[in-house]
């Protein structure tokens, strides 16, 4: 009797950290910066997490949080850092975006609601850099992750997408280089001028074996995706892919995008996790773009003189 208890109790504990796992769902940030809402400038605005209902309506951060009593909404405060500005004299999609030069940029921190959350993390932005900078690099964005807290090194990978400039052009390269001492990267796009701009998409799927995320803004209109990081580059057709192995006990630890030379800007930001289990949560929320996503119409506003 103690021995079937003993099992009973360890398939339910069991039950309960995979349920936890795959059960929660966020969408920490969505934000385009043309808000017209209350808070000036109206970007990273805190929500509270309730999805359709949110407050404030304008909200741009914590949109969606499930998660009951393990949830929490805290993206900003120390989590988000930020020292770019909005500007509304250059966009990809509506009326604005968010321009950073050297030394400026965003990060965010651990201490966001369930950091470990969900099979699929998806994250998208839109990248323009104007005027093309001398050679070098330009600007590097940052996910870092961790697959076994119990042991170190955390975090474990630290997939990346950097901007590199030739003078003429500026290469978008996508890679992974912690795990892979010798970066494990591919050149996955180019801005080939200062009208260009690029939609980045990251796909991290975090579960074995594969998991299946169905959603019609996706590619074919599903992934099936093995643990790892797809990059894709304003095209539905995979550029690059980083496997990850070890994932005993994954969770986030943080990311940055951040510059170093030259101007550059940022568009439609789009970050959510777990949202691939339609059993857990309210399907409406998801607002992936289409990972050809190539903006509004008049998404090349180039009035800024240099």
């Amino acid at each position: 009797m103690k021995a079937k208890t003993l099992i009973l109790f360890s398939f339910l504990v069991t039950l309960f950290c995979f349920s936890a796992t795959i059960g929660l769902a966020n969408v920490w940030i969505d934000e385009n910066f043309d808000g017209t809402g209350p808070s000036i400038p109206p970007i990273w605005v805190q929500g509270n997490g309730a999805g359709a209902a949110v407050a404030p309506a304008d909200a741009t951060l914590d949109i969606y949080v499930q998660g009951g009593a393990l949830g929490g909404k805290t993206i900003t405060g120390s989590p988000l850092v930020e020292n770019g500005s909005k500007v509304t004299t250059r966009y990809f999609d509506g009326t604005a975006s968010y321009r950073m030069t050297s030394s400026q940029g965003i990060s965010v921190s651990s201490n966001i609601s369930n950091p470990a959350n969900g099979a699929y993390v998806i994250l998208q932005f839109a990248v323009n850099v104007a005027p093309i900078p001398a050679a070098g690099n330009v600007a590097i964005f940052r996910y870092e992750w961790d697959t076994n807290s119990t042991a170190p090194p955390s975090p474990d990978y630290s997939f990346y997408v950097k901007l590199v400039s030739n003078g003429t052009k500026v290469d978008i390269i996508a890679g992974e280089d912690l795990k892979n001492i010798t970066p494990l990267e591919a050149n996955i796009g180019s801005l080939n001028a200062t009208a260009d701009w690029k939609f980045i998409t990251m796909v991290m799927q975090n579960n074995a074996p594969p998991a299946t995320y169905t959603q019609v803004n996706l590619p074919s209109g599903s992934l099936s995706q093995l643990e790892g990081v797809a990059f894709y580059c304003s095209s539905e057709t995979q550029g690059h892919f980083v496997p990850m192995i070890d994932t005993t006990n994954k969770t986030f630890k943080d990311w940055s995008f951040s510059v170093s030379s030259g101007t550059v800007y940022l568009d439609t930001l789009y970050w959510e996790s777990g949202m691939d289990n339609t059993a857990y949560i309210d399907a409406t929320q998801i607002n992936i773009r289409k990972f050809n996503y190539s903006g509004s119409p008049s998404s090349v506003n180039d009035w800024e003189l240099y």
